[in-house]
Formats: structure tokens, C-alpha cells, sequence
């Protein structure tokens, strides 16, 4: 399929009002404040000698393609739903049951470092069910263990000093809609960091020369930073709708819905390839 299939595909979605109102309720944000615009960064890549215009559509593209593949990336959906699910396990009165319901083999006197290692172990499995792990896989799993240490270590001096009380501390803390619009900001900032690292790789390995703007790899870590950057202030979009959409199913009783799950999560995409897009002209 063409970019501009894509493109046009995800333009139907966004201004489709009852599938915006199915999804995220009636949440609605105005335009961003952003520290850099999406051709700020891109740009960062043309050497002197490329045509700027060029360099510009091409890094686009291929950004924007490796977002819109996400839609079907199991990985994502299935981290997001298991990190919520985990967090209504945490309100119940035994979380151990709760957590070996979502899948796990657990038992009350692990320990934390365990526990964590089952709760990892549990969404490599469950995605690897469907076929090998894609590198978007990948990036989804890492992201979501990224997000679990952090909510742990603000519950825990250190990982390793973490037990199954703190573990359930940890997640009840995050079982409330606020919280959630918290970790699903973080979630997905993380993962469009990464995929945008992944689509852009190649074309940074090849920008280091004494001709080009990259000259070192100082350069590129400061590359970086502005795309993390970036991905941290386009991901304020979604911060609003993770908590509405977690408030929204926790009160109906269906957050183990699967499908709802990855229902939002290729909405997110959606809102965040909207966002890229409009400024890719």
C-alpha cells in the first residue's frame, strides 16, 4: 500500500466522530504546544550535499510506515492490556490469583524479582503465541518493561528489594484513571521513540561524515534527544484518552476485552500518525 493510502485511511478514522466517541469518549484537545515540529527533526538528517526537500519526504515515510505497521502489532495492544489488567488484580484481595488468572504461575511467597520475571515472561509468551516476535514486538515489550520499573521503583527502594506487597502497592497506585493517562503518556512515548530510532537507523549510521551535520557521535545523541523529545510531546495527545478509555472500561466491567484493547491502541496510533502528518508538508 502507498503512503498516501495510509494517509487517507487514518484521516477517515481521526474525523469519524462516532468511532472518536466509541474509542475515548468525548475527550478533546486542542493543538500542542511541542518543543520541536516533526521537520525540525527530520531535517537534522540532511548532510550538505542532499536535497533538504528530499531528505525530509523520505525520512517521513519511512517513520510514518513503521508507525502505521504498529496497527498490527500484536505486541502493543496486548502490553497495554496486560499492564491494566494487572492493575485490577492489584484491587482485589488476592493478588496472587488475580495474576495467575491473566496466565502466570505464581506463588504468595516469590519474590519480587520473580514475580517481575513472570509478569515479563507472561507478555513474551502470549505475544510469541501468534508467530515469532517482530522488532515492533519487541520494541512493545521492552517499552512496557521499561514503564513496570518504573512503577515499581516508586514503590521500592530497588527492583531487587521489591516482594509481592510492594508489586501490588505499586499497581493499585496505577489502577486509577489518572495514573493510567500517566503510564499510557510514558507507554507510548517510549514506543514511538524507539520505532522512530528503528525506521531511522540506517539513515543516521550513514549521516556521520566530516561533510554532513552528524560529525560524531555526540551528534547523534543529540539527534536523539530531540526525537525523544519530540515523541514526548506528541504522546500529550494520548495521555487524556488512556485514562478516559481505562475509566470508561474499568466502570463497564470489560477491561479484559481484548479486542477493546487493541481497538484503542490502533486509535493511538491513529492520533499520533495525525499529528505527524499534519505537519509533513
Amino acid at each position: 500500500m502507498t503512503s498516501n493510502y495510509f494517509i487517507n485511511f487514518f484521516q477517515f478514522l481521526y474525523y469519524n466522530k462516532a468511532q472518536r466517541n466509541l474509542y475515548m469518549g468525548h475527550v478533546r484537545l486542542g493543538r500542542l504546544p511541542k518543543t520541536y515540529r516533526w521537520k525540525q527533526v527530520v531535517t537534522s538528517l540532511a548532510d550538505n550535499s542532499s536535497s533538504l526537500p528530499e531528505i525530509v519526504k523520505l525520512t517521513s515515510k519511512a517513520s510514518e510506515k513503521v508507525l502505521a505497521d504498529t496497527k498490527n502489532t500484536e505486541g502493543l495492544s496486548h502490553c497495554f492490556w496486560l499492564f491494566t489488567n494487572i492493575a485490577q488484580a492489584s484491587r482485589q484481595g488476592d493478588f496472587v490469583e488475580g495474576l495467575n488468572n491473566l496466565g502466570m504461575n505464581i506463588k504468595p511467597d516469590d519474590s519480587g524479582v520473580k514475580i517481575l520475571k513472570q509478569i515479563f515472561d507472561s507478555a513474551s509468551i502470549s505475544v510469541r503465541k501468534n508467530g515469532n516476535i517482530s522488532v515492533l514486538d519487541q520494541i512493545a515489550i521492552d517499552s512496557f518493561k521499561n514503564a513496570i520499573h518504573n512503577t515499581i521503583s516508586a514503590e521500592s527502594t530497588s527492583l531487587f528489594g521489591c516482594n509481592l506487597d510492594s508489586i501490588q502497592r505499586a499497581f493499585k497506585k496505577y489502577s486509577t484513571s489518572k495514573q493510567v493517562s500517566d503510564l499510557g503518556r510514558e507507554y507510548f512515548s517510549n514506543y514511538m521513540n524507539n520505532a522512530f530510532s528503528f525506521a531511522l537507523e540506517k539513515e543516521l549510521a550513514n549521516s556521520i561524515s566530516k561533510e554532513s551535520r552528524f560529525q560524531n557521535s555526540n551528534d547523534i545523541q543529540q539527534f536523539n534527544a530531540k526525537l525523544k523529545q519530540y515523541c514526548w510531546d506528541v504522546s500529550k495527545i494520548v495521555e487524556e484518552f488512556s485514562g478516559g478509555w481505562y475509566g470508561k472500561h474499568s466502570f463497564e466491567g470489560d477491561i479484559a476485552d481484548k479486542k477493546k484493547t487493541k481497538d484503542f491502541t490502533s486509535y493511538v496510533i491513529t492520533k499520533l500518525l495525525s499529528e505527524v502528518q499534519r505537519e509533513d508538508n
